[in-house]
Parts: C-alpha cells; structure tokens; sequence
C-alpha cells in the first residue's frame, strides 16, 4: 500500500504534467467516505504560469485544505470534488478490488483508488502518483479482446491475472457505474462500454441511440459512436473522448457539474435545475447565457430520452484556471421504462417537484433566462430532431425493428411526458 500521493497537472495548453500538491490520508469520514486533505506544493505556488485546480474550491494558497471545511458555504466533502472526479466509481472500484483479491463492495483506502490509474490516459489533466519528483507512465495500448478478457474476470469474480494489470488501470482511468475502460485505436483516445448481465433491455444500444439523438436536438456531444457486436460479450459502444486534443499530448481539465457547484453526494440529491440555474448565473462560468439555455435543452432532452438519472457527475465543464465552459454532452443513458409515471434526478423545479415531464421545464424556463416562447422552440427541435432522425440513428445502433418498436414510446416519446399532470 502506498503512503503517500502526489497530485500532477497539465497546465492550460501545456504537454507534459508538474507535480502540484500532495494528499494527506486522514483516520476521519465524511458521509461516509474518508477524508483526505490537499496542499499545495511550494514549487508549484512559485511558478508564474500556476492556476488553481479549481475554484473556488481549492485557491492557490499554502493553506491544508481540509474537505470537510469547505470554501463559500459549499457542502463539506470527504475528498474535494476536482480529485473525487478523477477516482474510480463503482465500476472502477469493483476492478481495483479485483486486483488486490477483495470482494467487489471492498474497501480499501481511498489514496489507493486514486493511484490505481496512476500513470494512464485517464480522464481530465489531473493524476496521482506516488511520487513527487518522478511522473511514472504505464502502457495503455491494450486491445479490445484484453478489455473484454478483464470484464469476463471482473464478473466472475476471479482474481485479474497480471497480464491484464494495463487493461484494469484503464478500466480504473474512467469514472461510472456501469462496465467500461479506456481504449486506444492508433491516434484515437476512446471509451468503450460494455453491457451488464443485469440488463433487461439492450442498455449499451439505448444510450447509443440517446448519444446519437442529441446533436440533431441541439446538443453538441461525445462523437466518433460505434456500436459492435462482439459475439458472446454481447454489443458494446465506442466513442471518441473529447478531453484530448489529436495530435497533442495537451490535456483539458474537465470538472463534474457537482464539483463545479460545490454539491456533495447527498447535496445534489437535494438540489434542483433551478438552483443549478442560480449558481451558473453567480459562478465563474463563460457565456452564461448559451450555458443556461444548453442546460434547459438537455432537461429536456433527457425527459423526451427517459434519462432519468442526469445527476450532476454525468455533466462536466472544462477549466481553463479561470472559467468553467460546458462540455459536450455524455452519459445520456436512458433508463428502462417499467411503469407509466416517473421521476429526474435531481428534481427540477425550486420546491422540489421532479416528475418527467415537460410542464416543468416550462416552469422553470424563467430561471434559465427564457420567454414562454424561448422554451416552447427549444422543446419543439427537441422532439422533431428525435423523430426526424429516430430510424437513421436505430440503424447505426444495430436495433432490430422488435427493439426499435418497443422503445419508442416507452424510454423515447413517452406519452408521459407530454401530460398536463403527474
């Protein structure tokens, strides 16, 4: 086990990362989850070029950051929001698990999450290495059937044997519940998502379709999607990742919605649309105007798409040291349809009310900055860019006619959305 970390940047446009701070494991929890403490290193605070990892969470001060005393009133948190997006999620952990001989719902201390994809292309411009003088990389040109060979271990329970040890760093790289790593293909940075036993209905297809949908409802988002059938692995999707830039070994730091807020887990699960309105309207954030009105049409494209779990983790902003800009759109993945009615998370209007339904996007729209008549041609693209292009984006997804059939109208189209009434 490894007893010290190291957090290491790539500054805004730069290509190789520098040692920035340290983490300090604590014996304390927070929600349940252990604190960890950050500073600053003096070397990194003496460099002209130096921008705060993010703001206003952590300023460039030489101050111990204790997470649980957070900045501007924001929730306190066992790890700050800019290092929690970088750690392994369920998935993530599950792999990281594997690797040390634990059951998949182990624990082990939260430093060793971290360090598990130290040295990969994982996601953002952030690292953890154990050390503090020397950036150590590993090899993640691993190939599909690797991939698909540790997803076969993972769920079996087995031990991961040390040839796939590359393949699980990138599965650890790359936050989320469901199965998925990282991937190269020649200049290509990739992320491939697998299907889960669990699944009642074709998932990997239905959020393919969902990513696929949305640029023709006016949502920039993840491009490069591919849907291929792997045999007995069942149909995965690959897409290409928007926080490399080809030919460049920059890195663009990209922040969670919840982080950039300052929202805990159990925070956003109080939170609403309306107060995410109110905090990009007082936050760092460029263009507010196109911001808000972008965010707007992805509630309503995820209550048109059944992507009721939009939580603040599957929206990012990119930083740039100084301001958050919004990234493309990811992670709509629409959840299987069971019964009439249903709900978002988090909730949409000011008092709470969260039913999937576009009558509440209208009672919002004054908090993101739009006229009645705003918000109706915002909706009206959203549903025709669905339906215009539904059969062109179910070919490309590889779905039956069968499957086609029984999504729309279930996870896409509900007829509850449109009603006046919960």
């Amino acid at each position: 086990m490894s007893s010290e970390a190291y957090v290491w940047y790539w500054l805004p446009g730069t290509e190789q990362p520098v040692a920035a701070g340290q983490l300090f494991s604590t014996d304390r929890s927070q929600d349940g989850e252990q604190v960890v403490k950050f500073q600053y290193l003096p070397e990194y605070l003496g460099r002209d070029d130096a921008v705060p990892l993010v703001s206003p969470d952590l300023p460039l001060t030489e101050e111990l950051f204790d997470p649980t005393e957070p900045k501007d009133g924001r929730n306190p948190v066992g790890l700050t929001g800019v290092l929690k997006d970088v750690a392994p999620d369920f998935w993530g952990r599950r792999v990281v698990n594997a690797l040390h001989g634990l059951p998949e719902d182990g624990s082990l201390p939260e430093v060793e999450y971290l360090l598990a994809a130290a040295g990969t292309n994982r996601i953002g411009a952030i690292d953890v290495q154990p050390s503090r003088e020397h950036f150590a990389t590993h090899d993640d040109n691993v190939t599909m059937d690797e991939l698909l060979a540790l997803y076969s271990t993972v769920l079996s329970g087995s031990l991961i044997p040390d040839e796939l040890l590359p393949a699980a760093r990138c599965a650890a790289g790359v936050g989320g519940w469901r199965p998925k790593a990282l991937l190269r293909q020649e200049d290509r940075h990739r992320i491939v998502k697998f299907a889960h036993p669990v699944d009642e209905r074709p998932m990997v297809q239905l959020e393919a379709v969902s990513m696929m949908l949305a640029p023709y409802a006016g949502i920039p988002a993840e491009t490069g999607i591919e849907v291929v059938d792997t045999g007995e692995h069942g149909k995965v999707m690959l897409l290409d990742r928007f926080d490399r830039i080809p030919d460049s070994l920059t890195r663009r730091q990209m922040v969670s919605l919840r982080s950039a807020i300052g929202l805990s887990e159990l925070g956003q699960q109080r939170t609403s649309y309306a107060f995410i309105a109110d905090s990009i309207k007082n936050g760092p954030w460029s263009d507010k105007e196109a911001t808000l009105k972008q965010i707007f049409r992805r509630l309503v494209y995820s209550i048109l798409v059944s992507n009721k779990d939009d939580h603040l983790k599957n929206t990012a902003a990119f930083w740039d040291g100084q301001q958050f800009t919004l990234t493309p759109a990811f992670d709509i993945a629409p959840q299987s349809r069971m019964q009439v009615n249903s709900n978002q998370f988090p909730a949409i209007t000011r008092d709470g009310q969260k039913a999937s339904q576009l009558r509440l996007c209208r009672m919002v729209a004054a908090d993101f900055g739009l006229a009645p008549d705003e918000a109706e041609a915002i909706i009206a693209e959203v549903i025709d860019g669905i339906r215009t292009h539904w059969d062109e984006v179910c070919d490309r997804a590889l779905l039956t006619k069968a499957e086609r059939e029984s999504m729309m109208g279930r996870e896409f189209l509900n007829p509850y959305a449109f009603a006046d009434e919960a």
